[in-house]
């Protein structure tokens, strides 16, 4: 099957982590179960984008889809690669933009929380403050 060939070569060829092998199989078996086990050279990119639409009516989150999508992304490039399939029909899919999240700032009272939180009287402590 072509998931199998696929998790493979990311295992062999990438040296994917196996969190991710099994991040990649769980987002690609649920696509196809979603398409009704239809040959992956068959769907079209209307599917795909009727998938990526039920995951965000199911309130998946966004960083979720956009996981879901470079999977399908990255499945499709090794089909084109190593099984024949002609074209990619992710490339037709904009890629997902994901918020950036701004972090927040330390304000003084918790920086001076962390320099007093050191003990100064020893080599660490003096290192610690001084970073």
């Amino acid at each position: 099957m072509q998931i199998n060939r696929f998790l493979d070569f990311l295992k062999a060829v990438k040296r994917s982590s196996p969190h991710t092998l099994r991040a990649y199989e769980a987002d690609l078996r649920g696509f196809h179960m979603y398409c009704l086990e239809k040959p992956f050279e068959e769907i079209s990119k209307y599917e795909i984008r009727s998938f990526l639409m039920a995951l965000y009516k199911k309130n998946v989150s966004k960083k979720t889809v956009a996981r879901k999508a470079a999977s399908l992304r990255s499945f499709y490039n090794f089909m084109v690669a190593h099984e024949g399939l002609e074209q990619n029909p992710m490339e037709l899919i904009d890629p997902i933009k994901q918020e950036q999240c701004i972090p927040r700032a330390v304000s003084s009272e918790e920086v001076d929380i962390l320099l007093n939180a050191v003990d100064p009287t020893t080599f660490l402590g003096l290192r610690d403050r001084c970073i």
